[in-house]
């Protein structure tokens, strides 16, 4: 992300990306906006997290990232957009998460419907076993 300078606010620029609810996602997820995020989602949408089973359901999702995200932030660099078969887009990002306690590389996949909304999310951390470990430990 980089600052605006005219008005101090942070801007969200993902290269190769232009599609609206990507944006959305992403910066109402780093508001800590859980209700809003969900509210991307299609009714049966799922979140799928690493090391977690799948979260289904737009209520699902905002009690999960309410408990669980609330002091992240996300920070995607690229992607790229795969157009499906059933009408679908699949958007393949890479960038990183930072917490409190640490900063990991992160790739997310992100399926869009026909009509925009997010049918899932999958979050895989892109690091080393020992990176994995030395989070563990501290």
């Amino acid at each position: 992300m980089r600052l605006n300078s005219l008005t101090g606010q942070n801007l969200l620029i993902i290269e190769n990306i232009i599609e609206p609810t990507i944006y959305e996602y992403y910066l109402r997820l780093n508001s800590s906006d859980s209700v809003g995020v969900a509210q991307l989602f299609s009714e049966d949408g799922l979140l799928c997290p690493p090391f977690e089973k799948a979260i289904c359901g737009r209520k699902a999702i905002a009690r999960y990232l309410e408990s669980e995200a609330k002091s992240l932030e996300a920070c995607p660099k690229f992607g790229v957009v795969k157009a499906l078969n059933d009408g679908s887009d699949l958007h393949q990002i890479r960038g990183y998460v930072k917490t409190s306690y640490f900063t990991v590389n992160v790739g997310w996949e992100i399926q869009l419907n026909s009509i925009k909304e997010i049918t899932s999310v999958g979050i895989k951390l892109l690091a080393e076993l020992q990176d994995l470990l030395a989070l563990r430990r501290t």
